[in-house]
């Protein structure tokens, strides 16, 4: 009894999901102890986020010598907005800074565990895979500069491959989820060479589909993992 409780434990998806939430608060907790918080690398240093959506939020910086022209408006998409949001709701830069921190390193995560899902793997190796996608020497020091502005490339490239499997033969759909991921996550291409890359990366999973459709399955499941982990 307690070996087929174990085993439908290992066939939950949910389970592994959890696990790994859990497994990166308990990581993360420590380093927000006596009031204190995660700040640094190339781009985490915004602890006021109702003043930078204030200050950056227009095509006009004035508030450095006459003025300059604000290149990315708002440096701002979604995540500020998000942010924002939870920083009016709590009332906590620590808890701000937790969400922000914890998003960066469980995002990818979750696009990579969808995408595996997606290929039909089970969920331990799902759960292998995304982990694996997440810690090896080069995620883990990109990761490390804590640029939301840049790091989030990581998360949609896996996302766009789940999205062109899941929806490559429903027109609408395809177009509605890919637009929908692509605004989202819209301030991930500030970088103009990780937006190339991006593109690169949309480009072969269409060419792992017209793989896929071509009945070679066997090969394009591990050619995505490979690609991907890559």
């Amino acid at each position: 009894m307690k070996t087929a409780k174990f085993i439908h434990v290992l066939n939950n998806r949910t389970f592994f999901l959890i696990l790994y939430g859990v497994l990166l608060a308990l990581a993360l907790i420590p380093y927000y102890t006596d009031g204190c918080l995660i700040l640094g690398g190339e781009g985490d240093y915004v602890l006021d986020y109702s003043t930078h959506l204030s200050k950056c939020g227009f095509l006009w910086l004035s508030h450095w010598g006459t003025g300059v022209q604000n290149l990315s408006p708002c440096g701002t998409g979604l995540n500020i907005l998000l942010l924002w949001l939870v920083e009016k709701l709590t009332g906590s830069a620590s808890l701000t800074n937790f969400v922000l921190i914890f998003s960066i390193y469980f995002f990818p995560f979750l696009a990579m565990y969808l995408v595996c899902k997606e290929l039909k793997t089970t969920p331990f190796i799902s759960f292998i895979s995304s982990l694996f996608y997440i810690v090896n020497p080069f995620m883990l020091y990109y990761l490390n500069c804590i640029n939301q502005w840049n790091v989030f490339s990581v998360t949609v490239m896996p996302l766009f491959l789940w999205v062109i499997l899941k929806y490559y033969h429903s027109n609408f759909k395809l177009f509605f989820f890919f637009g929908i991921i692509s605004a989202c996550f819209s301030f991930a291409y500030t970088n103009q060479p990780l937006l190339a890359i991006i593109l690169i990366s949309i480009v072969l999973s269409i060419f792992i589909i017209v793989i896929k459709s071509l009945s070679l399955q066997r090969y394009s499941k591990n050619m995505v993992l490979c690609l991907y982990h890559f």
